[in-house]
């Protein structure tokens, strides 16, 4: 993933959808690499059970390889849950 050129605060615009199954079983990780010519160095990474993770903006606190707080380092997200998967074909057949 590209990121805008932020120093310190680099600007990720990614969106994920995904199907889930069995949410009370989901798990979703946060993993943080700095992308460069020589390889992707970890920053960070965090782990959620996917019930846990609440709809709306969300700070999220990143983690070491053994699950220890990094100090000052955190992302923030935007969740947002749905039933119905949004498509093309379903906005055309909503506008009739």
């Amino acid at each position: 993933m590209a990121s805008q050129q932020n120093g310190d605060n680099p600007i990720f615009d990614e969106s994920f959808e995904f199907q889930i199954n069995l949410p009370e079983l989901a798990m979703v990780r946060f993993v943080v690499l700095d992308d460069d010519f020589i390889g992707d160095e970890f920053i960070g990474q965090y782990t959620i059970p996917l019930e846990c993770l609440q709809p709306g903006y969300r700070h999220v606190p990143l983690q070491s390889l053994t699950g220890e707080d990094l100090p000052h380092a955190k992302f923030r997200l935007y969740v947002r849950y749905g039933e119905e998967r949004m498509n093309l074909e379903n906005v055309q057949e909503k506008n009739k």
